[in-house]
């Protein structure tokens, strides 16, 4: 794992006395995991303490002048803990390094480090970037973040009822599906322009719209164009022929139905209109 060291280097921009660097060596070790210290004896009641890390890596720490009468004999870790052992036979309890136990992953796809002492420490999500995997890849479920999406469903007219069934939107990997089901009712005869409806407005982060290439055709930027089919009476027995288009704004898509001239007069709907678009880049150059 990787080792915080500016916490170590902290403690010594200046010379401390030994009680002064017990005091603080504690709190400096908090975030760095040990496997041996080494103390280099420099004469006149002056030390300096060799730190070695569990990569493989070492910090030696600047002097350390103790106070009369202190010698320090040696230096061990037992049980997590860095001990000092004093000429006169007294053993000072330098703090605990905290070594770690195991490792393990939380409910939101964050690493946890557990300590020997019975605390842990949250490193943050697991991925964070590009990830690059050489071979194959499977898990029981892959589900995209779906940030930056919303809906708004579409408003009709006074000839026709409707009812909002479901609306959704999915993206997976270099694929974008986008689903919009209602029950519409015409309860009279429609005027011009109020055969068409939208479903709804879907809004979608900007790195996915630069994906999406419409054409444009009259005021309108289509992405999709397709029959589809209202279905209605016992058991959905009868069906009518509608249409359906996609239509994309500057950070949003429109799912629209059109042709409700052909709804059977009083009979209720049903009407699902499903595109799956490309996110892959344009190869036409």
């Amino acid at each position: 794992m990787p080792i915080n060291k500016e916490t170590i280097i902290s403690v010594f921009t200046e010379k401390l006395t030994l009680e002064q660097w017990l005091k603080t060596i504690n709190k400096a070790l908090d975030e760095a995991v040990l496997t041996g210290v080494q103390i280099a004896k420099k004469g006149n009641a002056t030390l300096s303490f060799k730190f070695t890390f569990e990569d493989g890596t070492f910090l030696e720490s600047n002097d350390i002048v103790l106070q009369q009468g202190e010698s320090v004999n040696g230096a061990y870790i037992q049980n997590g803990h860095l001990y000092l052992t004093l000429t006169n036979d007294t053993i000072l309890d330098a703090g605990n390094v905290k070594p770690v136990t195991n490792f393990s992953i939380d409910a939101s796809q964050h690493l946890i480090v557990n300590y020997g002492d019975g605390t842990s420490q949250d490193l943050g999500p697991i991925f964070n970037g590009n990830v690059n995997i050489a071979g194959n890849f499977t898990a029981n479920s892959i589900i995209e973040n779906m940030t930056g999406y919303d809906f708004t469903a579409g408003s009709t007219n006074e000839h026709i009822t409707r009812e909002n069934i479901y609306a959704g939107i999915v993206k997976n990997g270099n694929k974008l599906t986008i689903v919009g089901a209602l029950n519409l009712t015409r309860t009279g005869a429609l005027s011009s322009g109020e055969d068409t409806i939208r479903f709804g407005i879907f809004d979608i982060p900007s790195n996915v719209a630069d994906k999406l290439y419409p054409t444009t055709i009259g005021l309108s930027d289509y992405l999709d164009l397709k029959h589809i089919k209202g279905w209605f009476g016992p058991s959905l027995a009868h069906g009518v022929d509608l249409i359906g288009f996609c239509t994309k704004g500057s950070q949003n898509l429109s799912l629209w139905v059109s042709g409700l001239d052909n709804l059977e007069l009083n009979e209720k709907i049903y009407i699902r209109y499903e595109v799956t678009l490309l996110l892959s880049n344009n190869l036409i150059s």
